[in-house]
């Protein structure tokens, strides 16, 4: 009785019905090793965004933070040959660390302490761009006119003022010339008498005359001295009394 060996190639090969195996059978078609989906080792990376992995263990990661610190406004990024980021200096160009802790206090100090920054910041204070209000603390300046109207008591008030400050006549208010340029500026001006603008100036007077001795109240010592003025129209010398005290302001 004879017996015959069978023949490799002419027996079938079934794959295995398993799932499993059926699983490696293509993972090892494809090239791959099998990894199992529930196997959450450590050694098993995980690939998000496209296929691009996420470094964390990078001094400067890809998702950079969002620079709040002002250091930032006169510092701006750099690249060095080596592909290395560098923050430099918009003033001297000088470059420095950009820590991976986003730490900016280094920055900081190297701008307080940039002289070209000094330079530049002095520069600029002295760049007005506003005009500044002028100084009117020992300037006496008439009232604005609110209305637009004109005030004839007003006006005779400042020509009294002119009057006494100026020495001129009371006499003057009579002038034609006078009066035609006061009517140039003020056609409402009306002609007033050397007798009336003489009471105005009296009545300025004694306003005056009350401030001060109000004024006077509120003053413990007063150093007084003494001169010799002599009016230019009248030829009149006149001794005058000059009290000087330290007021409250």
């Amino acid at each position: 009785m004879s017996s015959s060996t069978p023949d490799d190639a002419s027996t079938p090969i079934h794959p295995p019905t398993d799932s499993s195996h059926s699983r490696v059978l293509r993972n090892d078609d494809l090239g791959l090793d099998a990894i199992d989906p529930s196997d959450k080792s450590e050694d098993a990376i995980n690939l998000d965004n496209d296929g691009t992995e996420e470094n964390e263990g990078d001094g400067i990661g890809k998702n950079k933070r969002q620079k709040t610190s002002k250091c930032w406004s006169e510092m701006k990024e750099t690249s060095l040959p080596d592909g290395t980021q560098k923050a430099q200096c918009i003033h001297c160009k000088k470059k420095l660390s950009i820590l991976a802790s986003g730490c900016t206090s280094h920055l900081t100090r190297h701008l307080k302490g940039c002289l070209k920054r000094k330079i530049y910041l002095n520069q600029q204070k002295k760049i007005n761009f506003q005009p500044e209000q002028a100084d009117t603390s020992n300037v006496q300046l008439m009232p604005t006119l609110i209305d637009g109207k004109f005030d004839m008591g007003r006006m005779r008030e400042s020509v009294a003022q002119w009057i006494m400050m100026h020495e001129h006549p009371f006499s003057i208010v009579e002038e034609e010339g006078f009066n035609m340029m006061q009517r140039r500026g003020m056609p409402e001006w009306e002609k007033v008498s050397r007798v009336t603008i003489k009471n105005d100036c009296m009545q300025i007077y004694e306003t005056e005359k009350k401030r001060l001795v109000q004024l006077l109240k509120t003053v413990n010592k007063v150093s007084l001295t003494t001169d010799l003025w002599k009016s230019s129209n009248q030829k009149i010398e006149y001794m005058v009394l000059t009290a000087h005290f330290i007021d409250s302001d």
